[in-house]
């Protein structure tokens, strides 16, 4: 017997047992008459497989793919020549030199010139309250030529008084106006803010030059720049030094230190980096220096580490900077680095520097994902809380079940939330919670992707012509009639294909009304998916030889390398060449020992040795129906086995082996012949006979189907009845069809039977949410007495908001308390409670307490508006004393 195309790598099969002739027209009463005839006589009537091919291909829904990569945050090495840049170690200011006949004239009084005067005097001798009381006279001159002098002499004395921030501001204002000292001022007012860390205002004037002040603070702030001709300037010997900086030239002196480090910084960024680590080895070891310059120093060494890939050793040099400078930015920036550079690098170093850095994280993360680490990323991504890439790792590792559990983690459901919620719904087959959301009114403002999921809503639930009206693309459209085994409609919308993708259906679609040759014309053997199409062209040609050259092709490929070979085994076995066949079957169990074409090749190798059994295939029957425990050919075999122990006299073994086949693919069968059926009675009569009968997924399963279609004949209560008499699980599917339509009053009812008889968090986040709808505050009572801190958190503002409602403001006030008690404060929750929970106390008179709740909030959560409300309360509120106080309002 040739086999034409093997179980399940090619063809969806559905196996129908003997007591239908045909497969759409079962008889319940007859089925449950053999049922029970097969029990009362003890062995089950022999198991007649009818094989009955339904489609070629499975094609589903094309799945939404996330990034192939995450873009990773990106790190450089620092130049850190600002960081070690000093100073001026003195003042190079113009002294202040006596009046001389003034060229001005005073638009002012003339007492201008005399305060100026006075000014000058009292500062030459020392007299530095006599400079500000003629100082103060002098201001009353606004326009006065003299006035920005005046404040030259004014910083002078500030400085002479040690008050550099003052004399900071006087040299500021002196220098923004045209005056003989105005050069002075400014570079005055530079170095000063150089000095005091302060970031400077660069005056524009024409009048005086400023490039050597632009230089030192693009130094510093790691902009460009390049040598200054400092005869322009008064800070002749700072200049000189700022050139020696730039140049790496060390001479001896106060700048000596600042030099030799920046000589080093030099020869590391010219990849210099023996000589670089000679000079920071000997800053770094020069204990007489502070060690704010000999951890820099250590941060290249590190980094000249990371060049010569002693990633351990520079490790450790990132440990010490971070130990002795906790959350050093140098820290981070060499575990980033090292993270970058180095395998797993980035996880390590997230590790060592105990989770501090959440950009650390991320970066591990991201590189998991890029890895193809999925399971680990998501881990990762959920450290910081990065849900939007903790979606993409699942989706990746195909866990669309877990991609569920963190979508309802997001705060904001926005279209990336619909997109990747609806998406995991269809692959885990939550066709109820997909509905629901297609429902919801959040997701219906995303009218091109709510159409979408609309239209492979009805393709799931095999309402075709549904769902052709949500698709305009003729692609969608062509899945469509496929799956409705309306061939020809695919080729005429293909007929001119333009993708890839619409050329792959167009060949399956030829190669499932048995034209291959068409098929091959539509195709390039260029993929492993193309090639493997051509293989299978000639295979069902019967041409072999051909079929075995282009499979062969593809036995290495990571999608159809499994199917290439089990195709190659059908192909030999068709040939009569068995032993290739079980080579090739075993190929596929060795090399792709968890998929199904392996749980195919391991039935293949036993089907072609059960003509002449061996001592040793008992053995692999049994190891089969082991690890294939809920598959239909596992009862196929069990069948083969029994026989097998009846020609050995075990006839007990081959009954109780026997009876296990019965509940099993009967049902399942059933199942599917009621997915296919298209008249609603008999749909309704098969499932019935399912829910009545099987167990476990079968029965959920045909539960579903069941309520999906008598809501889509308005049975609601017929629809909800099929999960009221059920255990929680199904008692909240009855509710959720009560409210989804509507029906309050039974919902209400469903929702009692849940409280009374189920105590647990899953039925007190129900009732949460539930307040909502009944507005009934014993619903939220119930649900505060959650373990889930998030939960009570919520039933208490909940609380508090309806005791406010009423007019309670002492019950509200607990209510909002305990939620400030349970709740993180950077929630939304908690500052809202600490809001309402102090204007009540505020009403109550209760001014301290209200102070003492309000110093509880996070600023930084604030918005502008509610910043400014709380600011303005607490200047208005007494300051709090006891710290500790929460326990208010009585």
């Amino acid at each position: 017997m040739l086999k034409r195309i093997g179980l399940f790598s090619l063809f969806i099969f559905f196996i129908v047992a003997s007591f239908a002739t045909d497969p759409t027209k079962i008889n319940i009463k007859e089925l449950k008459q053999e049922q029970a005839s097969s029990n009362k006589t003890g062995i089950p009537h022999q198991l007649n497989l009818n094989v009955q091919v339904i489609s070629q291909f499975n094609i589903d829904k094309p799945p939404l793919e996330p990034p192939a990569k995450l873009r990773a945050p990106s790190f450089k090495e620092l130049d850190l020549s600002g960081e070690v840049l000093q100073a001026p170690a003195y003042m190079e200011l113009t002294p202040v030199q006596k009046l001389k006949n003034s060229s001005f004239i005073s638009c002012g009084e003339p007492d201008d010139v005399a305060d100026y005067s006075s000014m000058v005097s009292d500062y030459l001798s020392g007299d530095y309250k006599g400079v500000e009381r003629n100082f103060q006279r002098l201001l009353k001159y606004t326009y006065s030529p003299y006035l920005p002098m005046g404040y030259y002499v004014m910083g002078m004395t500030r400085l002479k008084e040690n008050n550099e921030l003052s004399a900071r501001d006087m040299f500021y204002n002196s220098c923004k106006y045209t005056s003989m000292y105005q050069q002075s001022a400014c570079e005055g007012y530079y170095a000063l803010s150089l000095k005091l860390n302060q970031k400077p205002v660069f005056i524009n004037s024409p009048t005086y030059h400023k490039k050597l002040w632009e230089t030192v603070f693009a130094i510093k702030n790691g902009g460009r720049y390049s040598t200054v001709d400092c005869s322009e300037f008064v800070f002749k010997n700072y200049c000189s030094y700022i050139n020696d900086f730039i140049q790496g030239i060390i001479i001896p002196g106060y700048y000596q230190n600042s030099l030799f480090f920046r000589s080093g910084i030099i020869n590391y960024f010219s990849k210099k980096y023996d000589i670089a680590k000679q000079i920071f080895e000997t800053i770094y070891t020069n204990y007489s220096l502070p060690y704010s310059l000999r951890y820099k120093a250590l941060y290249y060494l590190a980094l000249i580490d990371l060049k010569n890939k002693k990633y351990e050793k520079a490790l450790e040099k990132a440990v010490m900077i971070e130990n002795l400078y906790p959350g050093s930015d140098l820290a981070l920036n060499l575990y980033a680095l090292i993270g970058e550079e180095s395998p797993k690098g980035a996880a390590v170093a997230s590790i060592l520097s105990n989770n501090k850095y959440s950009i650390l994280t991320k970066l591990a993360a991201v590189q998991a994902y890029n890895n193809g680490d999925y399971n680990y990323a998501k881990l990762l991504f959920l450290k910081i809380k990065d849900y939007k890439d903790a979606v993409y790792a699942c989706v990746k590792a195909k866990d669309y079940k877990d991609a569920i559990n963190i979508l309802q983690m997001m705060p904001n459901h926005d279209e990336f939330y619909y997109k990747w919620l609806a998406e995991s719904y269809y692959y885990t087959k939550h066709l109820i919670a997909l509905r629901n959301l297609l429902r919801s009114e959040g997701f219906k403002r995303y009218t091109e992707l709510h159409n979408y999921y609309e239209g492979w809503y009805y393709f799931k639930l095999g309402d075709y012509q549904k769902a052709l009206t949500y698709f305009t693309s003729r692609y969608y459209r062509a899945i469509v009639y496929f799956n409705m085994g309306d061939y020809k409609d695919v080729i005429r919308l293909l007929e001119n294909p333009s993708t890839y993708d619409e050329r792959i259906l167009l060949a399956k679609a030829y190669l499932s009304i048995d034209e291959p040759a068409k098929a091959r014309e539509v195709l390039k053997p260029t993929t492993a998916e193309a090639k493997y199409l051509y293989g299978l062209s000639y295979f069902i040609q019967d041409d072999y030889q051909d079929a075995i050259r282009y499979f062969k092709e593809i036995v290495s490929s990571e999608r159809f390398g499994a199917r290439a070979l089990l195709k190659l085994g059908d192909a030999y076995y068709n040939l009569g060449d068995i032993n290739k066949a079980i080579y090739y079957y075993q190929k596929v169990v060795e090399n792709y020992p968890n998929s199904k074409e392996a749980m195919e090749a391991s039935y293949d190798i036993i089907s072609s040795r059960i003509k002449n059994p061996s001592k040793n295939l008992e053995v692999a029957i049994k190891q089969f129906i082991e690890r294939y425990k809920n598959n239909p050919l596992s009862e196929d075999l069990k069948y083969q086995l029994a026989n097998i122990y009846i020609k050995q006299g075990k006839k007990e073994e081959a009954y109780n082996l026997l009876s296990t086949i019965v509940g099993g693919p009967r049902y399942r069968a059933m199942l599917k012949m009621a997915m296919l059926e298209l008249d609603p009675h008999k749909k309704e009569e098969l499932l019935i006979n399912v829910i009545d009968n099987a167990q476990g997924e079968t029965k959920e399963k045909a539960k579903e189907l069941l309520a999906d279609l008598y809501l889509k004949e308005g049975h609601i209560n017929k629809a909800a009845a099929i999960y009221s008499t059920g255990d929680e699980k199904d008692l909240i599917h009855a509710y959720e069809i009560y409210i989804s339509n509507h029906m309050l009053n039974k919902a209400k009812d469903i929702l009692n039977r849940l409280i009374s008889q189920y105590q647990d968090d899953k039925v007190r986040a129900l009732a949460l949410e539930a307040f909502n709808t009944f507005k009934d505050p014993s619903l939220l009572k119930f649900a505060s007495n959650s373990q889930d801190p998030s939960i009570r958190a919520k039933a208490f503002y909940e609380l508090g908001n309806y005791y406010l409602s009423q007019g309670d403001k002492n019950k509200a006030l607990k209510e909002y308390v305990s939620v400030v008690i349970l709740t993180p404060n950077e929630q939304d929750m908690y500052k809202d409670s600490i809001l309402k929970a102090s204007k009540i106390l505020i009403s109550m008179h209760a001014y301290e307490d209200a102070s003492c709740l309000l110093d509880k909030l996070n600023m930084n959560s604030l918005s502008n508006q509610e910043l400014y409300y709380v600011k303005s309360l607490k200047r208005r509120l007494p300051a709090c004393k006891n710290k500790n106080l929460l326990n208010i309002g009585g």
